[in-house]
C-alpha cells in the first residue's frame, strides 16, 4: 500500500466528514493486508450483518471480533486494502461511504442493489461473449455505482485538484471521471430504468432469490411494478438491452483497442441510451411514482 497509515487515517476522517458520518462511531474502517488481485479493493458492510474472514478478505481475528462487537455491529464498516495513491484511497473511501448513505436512505433498496448487476451479468453470460476483459465499464453504469463514483470524483477533485490524464485512463478512472451532482431521490427510479433493459436477467435473479419478480420489485417502492409494466410494454426499451448484448466485442477488437474498456463502448452507449429513455418514461408519470 502506497499510503501510510497516518495519511489513510486523515483521508478517512475527510471522507467521513464529507459523507456525514461520525468516524469510528457511525462508520468504522478496517485495513486488510495484501493486494486486491482480481478482487475488490474496498467493501462496505451494512449495519447488523455478521463479519467473517475468508480467502478474499482475510481480516485478522481481532478485526473480526471488533467488527462483530455490540458497539460496532450496528455501524457501517468499511474494509480496504491496496491503494496505489492518496487520491485513489480517498476516492475508494468516499465511494464506499456513499453506499453507506444509500443504505441510510433506503435499506430495502440497498439490499437489492446487486439485482441489476446480476441481471446484466446473467444476460451477458447467456450471450457467451468471447472475453469479458474490460467489461467492468458496464458495471460502472449501475446507478448505485454511478452515484458512489460521483461522490468520489467530487471529493477527490476538491481535495487534490483535477485528475491527471494518466489517472483518467487508469483502472481507477471511474473514481475521478464524473463529478456530476448526485440526485438520491431519483436513485430507485434509475435502478428500475436500468433493470428494465434486462428483463430476462431480472427474472433469473428473482428465481435465484426464490421470490416472484413482483416481490423483488417491491423493494424498489410501492409503484415499482407499475413502472416495470410501463417499461416492459415499450419494446424499444428492451431493444436497447438486446443491442447492448449483441455488440459484445470480439477478442480481436478488445486486443486491438487502446484499452479493453474502449472496445465495450458500443454496448455502453446502448445501455446509456436505454437508461435515459426509460428514466424519461418513468419521470413523466403523473402523479409521480412512489419509489424508495
Amino acid at each position: 500500500m502506497k499510503v501510510s497509515p497516518g495519511e489513510l487515517g486523515d483521508l478517512w476522517l475527510l471522507a467521513c466528514e464529507d459523507a456525514g458520518f461520525k468516524p469510528n462511531a457511525e462508520a468504522v474502517l478496517y485495513v486488510v493486508n495484501g493486494d486486491a488481485d482480481n478482487g475488490s479493493p474496498a467493501i462496505h458492510i451494512e449495519p447488523g450483518s455478521a463479519v467473517g474472514a475468508d480467502e478474499e478478505w482475510p481480516l485478522r481475528p481481532n478485526q473480526v471480533e471488533d467488527a462483530n462487537s455490540p458497539i460496532r455491529r450496528h455501524s457501517h464498516r468499511v474494509a480496504v486494502r491496496d491503494f496505489g495513491s492518496p487520491r485513489v484511497a480517498l476516492g475508494r473511501l468516499r465511494h464506499e461511504l456513499e453506499h453507506a448513505r444509500q443504505y441510510e436512505r433506503s435499506a430495502p433498496l440497498y439490499r437489492r442493489m446487486a439485482a441489476g448487476r446480476y441481471a446484466l451479468a446473467r444476460e451477458f453470460e447467456l450471450c457467451e461473449p468471447p472475453s469479458r476483459k474490460g467489461s467492468g465499464v458496464l458495471y460502472n453504469l449501475l446507478p448505485f455505482e454511478e452515484d458512489a463514483n460521483r461522490a468520489a470524483a467530487r471529493l477527490t477533485d476538491i481535495h487534490f485538484g483535477p485528475a491527471t490524464e494518466s489517472e483518467l485512463t487508469s483502472t481507477d478512472a471511474p473514481l475521478f471521471r464524473d463529478d456530476a451532482a448526485i440526485e438520491p431521490d431519483t436513485l430507485a427510479l434509475r435502478v428500475l430504468a436500468f433493470s428494465a433493459l434486462f428483463p430476462e436477467g431480472m427474472a433469473w435473479v428473482a428465481n435465484k432469490n426464490k421470490e416472484p419478480l413482483n416481490t423483488l420489485l417491491l423493494h424498489f417502492g410501492d409503484d415499482a411494478q407499475l413502472g416495470w409494466d410501463l417499461l416492459y410494454a415499450k419494446t424499444e426499451i428492451r431493444d436497447y438491452g438486446r443491442a447492448a448484448l449483441s455488440q459484445c466485442p470480439s477478442e480481436s477488437v478488445i486486443d486491438s483497442s487502446p484499452t479493453p474498456a474502449v472496445a465495450w463502448s458500443p454496448s455502453k452507449e446502448r445501455i446509456q441510451e436505454g437508461k435515459a429513455t426509460a428514466e424519461a418514461v418513468l419521470g413523466a408519470q403523473r402523479p409521480p411514482l412512489r419509489l424508495n
